[in-house]
């Protein structure tokens, strides 16, 4: 036991002593993966639609132009769409669909950089959503055509930073995403919003 609380404690001093604060300058380009679930907000109750879960890989680049902040971009591929609701499509409704989106998201954010060594972070921001895909998995329907080409909206997040030299740092976070315009090209269609949150991690790596 004893010999365990040395390690653990040994383990705690290697980690403050490796750890490297932000500096005003730094460029990080970083390489992530994460879990989503998506749904979306409607106005129609008939939608009642549940999450769907998938996967999103990302990149970014995190710019410090302060000691505390910085201008951080990604670019994203998002799964996105909603189980068991409501599918508006060519003039007609079909129930109890599972349709996922898929897009190409880029979020431009600032980051405000916290802590003793402002490794901890917080995110917010815009992004744009470019629509690639749509489809209905049960009917293994194609429905691009029923959906508008660009998602807007707001995102924000926190995360912490794990530095594993000075060059390089491991990264968790959670982020949250939600769209301010209909995701359907129809007018007469109920207003439908994407919403999207997910648990990320990665890699940074110190350029300059």
């Amino acid at each position: 036991m004893t010999a365990m609380k040395n390690i653990c404690a040994f383990i705690i001093s290697f980690a403050f002593a490796t750890s490297f604060a932000q500096v005003k300058g730094d460029l990080e380009l970083g390489l992530g993966i994460g879990s989503s679930g998506a749904t979306v907000n409607y106005e129609d109750t008939a939608f009642d639609a549940r999450t769907a879960r998938s996967v999103n890989f990302s990149a970014s680049a995190d710019y410090n132009f302060a000691n505390r902040w910085s201008v951080k971009a990604k670019v994203i591929y998002d799964q996105k769409g909603w189980d068991g609701g409501t599918l508006f499509f060519r003039g007609g409704m079909l129930r109890n669909a599972d349709v996922n989106l898929h897009y190409l998201t880029v979020p431009a954010m600032l980051s405000w950089h916290f802590g003793g060594k402002r490794n901890w972070y917080l995110n917010f921001g815009t992004y744009a959503g470019f629509l690639m895909e749509a489809g209905e998995e049960n009917f293994d329907a194609d429905v691009k055509e029923a959906f508008r080409d660009t998602d807007f909206g707001l995102t924000f997040g926190i995360g912490a930073k794990i530095p594993v030299s000075r060059f390089v740092k491991l990264y968790i976070e959670y982020d949250f995403q939600t769209g301010f315009n209909s995701i359907y090209k129809d007018s007469t269609v109920p207003d439908v919003r994407s919403v999207r949150n997910a648990l990320n991690v990665g890699v940074n790596f110190l350029v300059l």
